[in-house]
């Protein structure tokens, strides 16, 4: 699929109900350091569905999470064509 750029990203830790907004860069990435904790992950993109994860963090381990946002409903793309006129 596509790669996601500029999605916003809240991480919401569940323990202390703080939360970390960032978005995302340009290649669709984004990387952030967190302590030991449950977490929740909200992200949010133009013409996407929205997406929300609850994981945990345990031992200091390093967690890599893959996104993959669908197409949200009744959202449609408009192509016109530069040359000439449609056929």
């Amino acid at each position: 699929g596509d790669t996601v750029i500029f999605a916003n990203i809240k991480v919401i830790n569940l323990e202390s109900e703080s939360e970390t907004n960032v978005i995302s860069e340009f290649n669709g990435e984004t990387e952030l350091q967190l302590e030991n904790g449950k977490y929740r992950i909200e992200v949010e993109a133009m013409n996407y569905d929205n997406f929300n994860l609850d994981f945990e963090i345990e031992n200091s381990q390093q967690v890599e999470l893959k996104i993959k946002l669908g197409l949200a409903a009744g959202r449609h793309f408009l192509f016109k064509s530069k040359h000439g006129a449609p056929t």
